[in-house]
């Protein structure tokens, strides 16, 4: 907050003066977007006694080396849907926001899940 020190008309010292009001003014903005990524370490222990390799579990869902989560899913399955950005730039507006080109063939199953998880959803509706 800026302080006011002194008279703009005649110079005198308002530092010792009450504050008779407060003016306020707000500026809007989007934080900076950056790809957040979330590594995922398990251990990996050999049985002494009979050799077996014996490793953790990753969390559900994260069965493969590289994963998207439900926020890149989510923008994507928007994009697509909801203002019917094609696949190839829906890819260009992640790569162009986010510094991070994913794949077409992600975008598609992306798609694919989405369609999948509602499914039970659209059914019932299509019943009615």
């Amino acid at each position: 907050m800026d302080t006011v020190e002194s008279c703009q008309q005649c110079g005198s010292s308002l530092g010792r003066v009450e504050v008779t009001a407060h003016e306020e003014r707000q500026v809007f903005d989007l934080p900076a977007i950056h790809m957040e990524v979330t590594a995922h370490r398990i251990e990996i222990k050999r049985c002494p006694r009979c050799g077996a390799e014996n490793r953790g579990l990753f969390p559900h869902g994260v069965s493969g080396p590289v994963h998207y989560g439900p926020g890149v899913k989510t923008w994507a399955v928007y994009f697509q849907t909801q203002h019917f950005v094609p696949v190839d730039r829906t890819a260009q507006i992640f790569e162009d926001l986010l510094h991070h080109r994913i794949a077409e063939g992600t975008l598609i199953k992306a798609g694919q899940d989405f369609v999948a998880e509602i499914e039970p959803a659209t059914g019932a509706v299509k019943e009615q």
